[in-house]
């Protein structure tokens, strides 16, 4: 009797980056980084398949992982503050899973699908630390600059290549991440490298029915649950606290949507409905400096309760030969429903513990839909000259959480284009192409909160070219 077919996958991967980057944009050397990072990763998946036949196919298995990262971020700061700063850490992570998976045909209208998953995860940190380059400016400008601010107590341990982020007395962890006041002297020390760790063990899964009450048409519902692994904040760092791990994310999803074919399978159309409901989503948000010399602290944290409402839908038409057209949509409704925060426009105490409940998630735009339309036909002999131009538009969405105005992204529409001479094998091709024909101004990211500094990143003006590609 055979069980089914049995699949081996085994990888193995290594990354290495070299990266340097101006987050000011200024000519000053005041918040550029490099980054340096070695990744090694394996994996080993085993798993069975069911070459049934039946009304029942099943496929089980298990996920074995590991990797390592190495990494040091330098951190520039020396022509606003005296001082150049480098963060190293070094990140252990193990994976275990075992996981299920089974569709049963009922009928020819109706299938249910299941599945479910165990995962066991073990991350460690280790040597992670804020700390003077090696130079000996740190020591000099904590000795010698803040007299008023408890760094001035750490005496021989401000040294070169020495940890600098700070913990205060008798605890694990700061007094109080919102606290804009400052400490007295007696009430820090330095507490050298960072190290810890976190385990996590979870059980997902997913339910679904289909319905396809003909060869045209299915419609569906399902509920899942899923994470996203937990961590470290491992940014350069002030405070200790902005080290502790932050928790997995949870989230249960529901949908309902449907898939059909119309007009003799020239079109097509999707469309889907759904809700996602989070617990400790993972966003990165801010704290405030109780020093005032670098204005806010960068900090991964959960958001206790978010959830996302949202709808799509997808239309796809070929009315003749050659000629295709595509738009689609979508409608997302995404807030906080629990958070206390800290806004960094408004400052000081007054930024402080603010609730944040209603407030738009980050990087969640209300609307957002593109349109294309590609047209190809023969122009010699095993050749197709095809054009498209394409349309897409996205609305203002915010970049925190706090959603004051400086975080804004405001709404911006592109309009790109492109003709290609390719075969019909399409074993080459060659494309002239432009982006963003209108030369529209937009920011693609904004106001990024980096050490007090406010940075906007704007997206490519006008942009023309030519590609080519053979596949061998």
């Amino acid at each position: 009797m055979e069980l089914g077919t049995l699949t081996s996958i085994t990888a193995y991967d290594q990354f290495q980056r070299h990266e340097t980057n101006d987050a000011d944009g200024l000519v000053l050397r005041d918040l550029d980084s490099i980054n340096n990072a070695k990744i090694s990763t394996w994996s080993q998946e085993l798993r069975l398949t069911s070459d049934s036949d039946g009304s029942v196919n099943w496929i089980g298995g298990v996920y074995l992982a590991g990797d390592k990262v190495e990494d040091e971020n330098t951190v520039l700061l020396n022509d606003t503050y005296g001082f150049d700063i480098v963060n190293p850490a070094t990140q252990d992570t193990e994976t275990r899973a075992v996981f299920g998976h089974a569709e049963w045909d009922i009928n020819e209208m109706f299938r249910m699908t299941g599945g479910l998953r165990y995962t066991y995860e073990n991350r460690e940190i280790s040597d992670l630390c804020t700390a003077d380059t090696g130079n000996g400016t740190v020591a000099n400008c904590l000795s010698n600059d803040y007299d008023g601010f408890a760094w001035n107590i750490v005496g021989d341990k401000a040294q070169p290549g020495n940890c600098i982020h700070m913990r205060a007395l008798g605890t694990t962890s700061t007094v109080d991440p919102y606290m804009t006041g400052g400490w007295d002297v007696a009430d820090v020390s330095i507490p050298g490298a960072y190290s810890d760790a976190i385990v996590i063990e979870k059980v997902t899964g997913k339910l679904g029915l289909d319905f396809m009450p003909n060869d045209d048409t299915l419609i569906y519902a399902s509920v899942g649950n899923g994470f996203k692994s937990g961590g470290f904040n491992a940014f350069a760092a002030l405070l200790e606290d902005q080290f502790a791990p932050y928790t997995e994310e949870e989230l249960l999803a529901f949908e309902l949507g449907f898939k059909s074919t119309l007009l003799d399978s020239t079109m097509q159309v999707n469309g889907a409905v759904f809700k996602y409901d989070y617990r400790d989503k993972q966003v990165t948000d801010v704290i405030p400096d109780p020093t005032g010399v670098f204005g806010v602290l960068t900090k991964l944290v959960n958001v206790p309760k978010s959830e996302v409402n949202g709808a799509e839908l997808e239309v796809q038409w070929a009315p003749t030969q050659g000629l295709m057209l595509r738009a689609a949509g979508m409608y997302l409704d995404a807030k906080v429903i629990e958070f206390t925060g800290y806004d960094a426009q408004i400052g000081g105490a007054e930024g402080a513990n603010l609730d944040f409940a209603g407030n738009s998630l980050q990087s969640s735009p209300r609307w957002s839909y593109n349109t294309m339309a590609s047209y190809e036909f023969s122009v010699a002999d095993a050749l197709i000259l095809r054009s498209v131009v394409d349309y897409s538009w996205t609305d203002e969405y915010f970049n925190y959480l706090s959603n004051n105005s400086l975080t804004k992204v405001n709404s911006y529409g592109l309009v790109n284009a492109r003709v290609t001479l390719l075969t019909e094998d399409d074993s080459w091709s060659v494309s002239a192409w432009a982006k963003n024909i209108e030369n529209k101004h937009y920011t693609v990211a904004n106001a990024t909160i980096n050490g007090g500094a406010l940075a906007r990143l704007n997206g490519m003006g006008a942009t023309y070219g030519v590609s080519a590609t053979y596949n061998f």
